[in-house]
């Protein structure tokens, strides 16, 4: 479950057990003092862009990564060496319009990948995703299998992105065991920076909204709802 001590031990890592991350810092954008983590959808000007810009900022932070640190300069069209609050607004921009999210579409992986890849090709970069799709039906041993796919694309130094359905916990676990605050993670899509194990239960730390989250996966995984994770490599 959802543990305080999470937030005591995540700088010292104490307890911390099968640990799987980037290997470079994940994206920190700048407005004059203030530092977010990622991209945010409530940056969007438009009502509607807001309402489903999860998946387009999810996209943006991907490939902002990228750009920075996999050599793929071309996925990013501003300066890589600090992210600017104002460029990476552009940038969001920029990968809504390809993205062009709608209310039936915004959950499908399939689809998310070939946005992206047809946005890298323009950008003559051969990207190629991966990913696997978890129901609220599948057994343990796929749960075994998503985390796995999560542990993969962080070691191939790519963000995961994770798409989130909705849903309401089990028996075992109640909403505030994903995160004091998981009512905010239903039906949208998040960046996973690392994976790892505390207490016997898989944990991922996330980007959304412009900032870190823990996240029990277990517990997310019990609120039988279905999941969807997309990691990029380079072809």
């Amino acid at each position: 479950m959802y543990n305080r001590q999470l937030e005591k031990f995540e700088n010292k890592r104490e307890g911390f057990k099968d640990i799987y991350k980037l290997y470079n810092d994940f994206i920190k954008i700048s407005e004059n003092t203030d530092i977010y983590f990622g991209g945010n959808k409530e940056w969007y000007k438009d009502k509607k862009q807001r309402r489903r810009g999860c998946a387009p900022v999810a996209a943006a932070n991907i490939t902002a990564y990228f750009a920075k640190y996999l050599r793929c300069k071309g996925l990013y069209d501003y300066n890589t060496v600090e992210f600017k609050k104002d460029d990476f607004e552009k940038h969001m921009e920029d990968l809504y319009k390809e993205i062009a999210p709608s209310l039936f579409r915004n959950w499908d992986n399939h689809f998310f990948i070939k946005r992206i890849k047809n946005y890298a090709k323009r950008k003559n970069i051969n990207l190629v995703g991966k990913s696997m799709i978890l129901y609220k039906t599948s057994e343990e041993e796929l749960f075994e299998d998503f985390c796995e796919n999560i542990k993969e694309g962080l070691t191939k130094n790519s963000p995961v992105a994770l798409f989130i359905g909705v849903g309401v916990p089990s028996k075992k676990y109640k909403e505030e065991d994903i995160n004091p605050t998981s009512s905010v993670f239903k039906y949208c899509w998040i960046t996973i920076t690392e994976y790892f194990v505390f207490q016997d239960e898989q944990f991922i730390k996330i980007s959304s909204g412009g900032k870190s989250y823990l996240l029990n996966l277990n517990a997310l995984k019990s609120r039988r709802a279905w999941l969807s994770c997309v990691y990029f490599k380079i072809k």
